[in-house]
């Protein structure tokens, strides 16, 4: 099929070398794999990849390499994208061979139901078809057009100025065409120009022009009725005889002659298609899956017990940061609350040995002065909060974007030999055993944590940390026997690899943990491992945590807990996203897919004071704090809370819904809508988001429907049904800043009125079971979690 610029193909076998093709091709595997070779990169599409080639490639080749091969191919003219464009230089970027971070699947599913409509002829005419052909287009422009501009990386890119020339060439393929025209809009003379081309194509300029000529007239000979003198107009041939002469050198044959050829080639490829491709398509785990405007339908059966539990593993622990910032009123404030309000049950902190703390130089035994970290905890005591140690060593940092620190400064003490740092580490353990009592103590959870700037740092270089790991935790374990203590953790991008070392150790030298701490954040090692990539990969915290379940299950350590010691969305202190609903959206449907594999997860990190610098003049500055600097609830607050109401009695888990009982007819059911982001955010640092443009740098912002029925309630009871509300009307603190015009010299009140705004919408009515049933309708803005709480009246 080609109509309207567009083309669609199923391929079983392709071999096909391509240089400078006339259109973007997009591929996508149904079945089998594809080699997609670009230059000098070659990639190797498998089942569900996708591919989009861009005009101008120089050169490559496309080959199949299996028999049962089924290969969706789709070609847009580049005169139309030039129309859709209005000319703008750029490129798709969409590759998921090379990106497999990346989520694709919106545009998957447009492609699938282009391939369903084709196979099952749902609609009496083909215009349903081309609606969704269009609108796999607006998928491509909105989320995967990338303005040469904004490109940080080339790939595959050719001069923009030649982009320039084969898009005008292709939008003036019928008019007239020189090249002292195109010279003088480039300001460039007729002979360097022709140089130029031939030197970037291997083609003189009226070759190439002949050459996109030709691909017309032969598109409008296969798809339509226009007679030969119509199409040699149309394509820019000054005559009939003209557009034969071309045909007779470049296709052996005249252009009646072509068109009958391509008649009866269209006519077997249909019967083809009826017999064998409709059938290939039916076999797709997708094909009469989907649905058009599919709705969750749910049904609860509420008169059983369900043996299945919620464990509330984001509650057990938060990250405040290093322990001397606790120090600050500031921070003890917004602890305290977040303790209080949330129900935390430890606070996590690092550099317990820093040069703020003063304890010691790091040059001498003995001596240690406790001061300042025993007011510190006098104070954690007096408000009943346990402590989670990392005794790590960590930089006072925090980072704008992958591999960009906004500062990064040491503020632990460098010890003389590891020695003076065993030392210590023995002295302060009794002091806590002393001060605070065994019992209490045996409360806190004790980590020693891998980083890769090292423990400790001695004239010989870096410390071993398993030996540092094994004396740490045989120290704990001789003064609070009782108490959980563990290690591991790894920077982004390195979780896997130190992991199973780490296992074998613990087993082999008699320090098996009580707990391994991981941390995640969705990023993966960088080019030739260097620094960090983002990823929005589907799944990426759930696979992580199967990988460590399964290298701790063929380690015989099974019995350990497994925590996930920091977790975020992006490592960045200066991303307006740590601010948004997406950041709430996230976090509900990660832990609706992870609560059974992990025994803790911790929000990195409390309060936004954490990364205050110079530059965080306004009321938000996309720091990774659940509070803002003037208590300010973040929509990431409010997934906690609403987490924290949901029962213990899980009832039943899908995509978009978390459904609970807390005692025998009062229940908790928690929807959301995540959306994934989109390719444009890859292309974009992390803190040049702006407020202005978060809704269009995810996959879409579709509304989705979930209906859920409560079933075998009491006959004729009246039932209240609460409904809360957070999305980017409700409750949002970028919102409310945004109609305050993101001032940064906002007064007092002006905050407090934002902070009165930033709740959850609150809805009330009464339900009648009638018939023992209840049922809840809900629409799911994109990034929105709704709760609803339903009781007898």
């Amino acid at each position: 099929m080609r109509e309207n610029g567009v083309q669609l193909q199923i391929r079983k076998k392709i071999k096909e070398e391509i240089s400078f093709l006339p259109d973007v091709r997009l591929y996508y595997i149904i079945e089998g794999m594809l080699e997609v070779q670009i230059e000098k990169k070659c990639y190797r599409m498998k089942k569900d990849d996708i591919l989009v080639i861009n005009v101008g490639v120089r050169a490559g080749k496309i080959e199949t390499y299996e028999s049962d091969a089924l290969i969706c191919e789709l070609c847009f003219e580049n005169r139309i994208l030039a129309e859709l464009l209005e000319n703008e230089n750029g490129r798709f970027v969409c590759n998921s061979v090379e990106h497999p971070g990346q989520s694709y699947e919106r545009l998957k599913k447009i492609i699938q139901q282009i391939l369903r409509q084709r196979g099952l002829n749902l609609h009496k005419t083909k215009s349903y078809e081309y609606s969704l052909i269009y609108q796999l287009l607006d998928e491509l422009i909105e989320h995967y057009w990338i303005v040469n501009s904004e490109l940080q990386v080339s790939r595959e890119v050719t001069d923009p100025r030649l982009e320039e020339i084969l898009r005008y060439v292709h939008c003036n393929h019928s008019a007239h065409i020189s090249l002292a025209e195109v010279a003088e809009k480039l300001y460039v003379s007729t002979s360097t120009l022709s140089r130029f081309f031939k030197k970037q194509t291997g083609m003189y300029f009226a070759e190439y022009v002949g050459k996109i000529r030709l691909h017309y007239a032969e598109n409008e000979l296969k798809n339509t009725s226009h007679s030969i003198t119509e199409v040699a107009m149309h394509c820019g041939f000054s005559n009939v005889q003209a557009l034969n002469k071309v045909f007779r050198e470049k296709r052996q044959m005249t252009p009646t002659e072509f068109r009958e050829q391509w008649t009866k080639r269209k006519k077997r490829e249909e019967e083809d298609w009826k017999e064998t491709v409709r059938q290939d398509l039916q076999k797709t785990e997708w094909f009469y899956e989907m649905q058009e405007n599919a709705v969750d339908q749910i049904r609860i059966d509420t008169s059983g017990q369900s043996e299945s539990r919620l464990p509330k593993i984001w509650k057990r622990a938060i990250n405040i940061g290093s322990m001397h910032r606790l120090g600050e009123v500031n921070i003890q404030f917004q602890t305290q609350r977040l303790v209080n309000e949330l129900g935390f049950t430890h606070v996590r902190v690092w550099n317990i040995f820093s040069e703020p703390l003063m304890i010691t130089d790091g040059k001498r035994v003995g001596n240690y002065n406790y001061d300042k970290i025993d007011q510190i905890m006098d104070f954690l005591a007096a408000n009943h909060i346990a402590l989670y140690l990392d005794f790590s060593r960590r930089m006072d940092a925090a980072l704008i974007s992958e591999g960009e620190p906004l500062y990064y400064k040491e503020e632990h003490i460098a010890f003389d030999s590891k020695e003076l740092w065993e030392s210590l580490l023995i002295d302060f353990l009794s002091h806590l055993s002393k001060r605070y009592g065994k019992s209490e103590v045996e409360n806190w959870i004790f980590e020693l944590a891998d980083f890769e700037d090292g423990i400790l740092l001695e004239p010989t270089g870096f410390y071993d940390y398993y030996e540092m790991y094994g004396f740490f935790y045989r120290a704990v374990k001789r003064e609070f026997p009782n108490a959980k203590v563990g290690g591991y953790s790894a920077p982004p991008g390195q979780e896997k690899s130190a992991f199973p070392k780490y296992l074998r150790y613990c087993r082999k030298n008699d320090c098996v943990p009580d707990f391994v701490a991981v941390m995640i954040f969705p990023y993966e090692a960088g080019e030739n491992a260097v620094g960090y990539r983002r990823v929005a990969e589907d799944h990426w915290e759930k696979n992580l945590l199967l990988y460590y379940r399964k290298c701790m299950e063929a380690e015989n350590l099974s019995s350990c807990e497994l925590y996930v010691s920091e977790w975020n969305m992006s490592l960045s202190n200066r991303n307006f996203l740590n601010d948004s609903c997406f950041r709430s959206a996230y976090f509900v449907k990660m832990i609706s897919e992870i609560y059974e594999l992990t025994d803790m997860i911790c929000l990195w990190f409390g309060s936004d004071w954490i990364s205050n610098y110079y530059d965080a003049r306004s009321m938000v500055n996309g720091a990774g704090g659940i509070l803002t600097k003037d208590n300010i609830k973040k929509p990431i607050w409010y997934a906690l809370s609403f987490l924290n109401q949901l029962g213990e009695e899980l009832l039943a888990v899908g995509e978009h819904y978390l459904i609970t009982r807390r005692n025998n007819e009062s229940y908790m059911i928690l929807c959301f809508n995540f959306k994934q982001l989109g390719v444009s955010y890859f292309y974009i640092k992390e803190n040049e988001v702006s407020l202005g443009q978060i809704r269009e740098l995810f996959e879409n912002s579709d509304s989705i429907q979930v209906d859920i029925q409560l079933e075998n309630l009491t006959i004729g009871e009246t039932y209240i049904v609460k409904k809360r509300q957070i999305n980017s009307e409700y409750g949002c603190v970028l919102t409310e800043w945004a109609k305050m015009g993101m001032a940064v010299d906002l007064e007092r009140s002006d905050i407090k009125y934002i902070e009165g705004r930033c709740v959850p919408n609150l809805e009330r009515e009464q339900r009648k079971a009638e018939a023992g049933n209840v049922e809840i309708s809900c629409e799911i803005r994109d990034q929105e979690m709704i709760l609803y709480h339903i009781y007898p009246k």
